[in-house]
């Protein structure tokens, strides 16, 4: 999708499950594990197009979307609320289990951010942690300015 556009943004969302050990150690890993396979389910049909879906490690997955004309920030808000909105507000039965989702994610803009698909990782890798810091179900961005080392006066004084 890039080479056909190259002049389109795109948002990457890193999203990390919030306590999610809580999960394995109060219900077991059985339901740990179908925990994440409804998750990454849920993610699946959110109504987001253009959008790649993807499992990162352990609790952590990831949204691709691209082929946006302009990524500001009421659109990232707008793109978490959606998020937010098809997975926080309904539980769900495991095994028996009523649950829900908890988890926070993190912001970073293709085209804006980096061109580098890989620093965009890890840009809202970074974002998604600020968030967790806040507390849980919280979304950050990405921003130049938290990632800027200082100067040499800065470091002496």
């Amino acid at each position: 999708r890039i080479k056909e556009d190259p002049d389109k943004q795109g948002i990457f969302m890193f999203i990390d499950i919030d306590d999610f050990k809580k999960i394995n150690d109060t219900y077991g890993h059985h339901v740990g594990d179908q925990y994440l396979i409804e998750f990454a389910n849920w993610l699946r049909a959110l109504p987001i197009e253009n959008t790649i879906h993807m499992r990162i490690a352990g609790d952590e997955f990831g949204l691709f979307t691209y082929g946006l004309t302009q990524v500001d920030e009421e659109y990232k808000k707008a793109y978490w609320t959606l998020i937010k909105k098809n997975l926080l507000t309904k539980p769900f039965t495991v095994e028996g289990q009523q649950l829900f989702f908890s988890f926070s994610g993190g912001i970073a803009v293709y085209g804006i951010d980096t061109c580098e698909i890989y620093e965009l990782i890890e840009y809202a890798d970074g974002a998604m942690y600020k968030a967790k810091k806040k507390r849980k179900n919280k979304m950050a961005s990405y921003s130049k300015l938290d990632n800027k080392k200082p100067t040499k006066e800065q470091k002496w004084n």
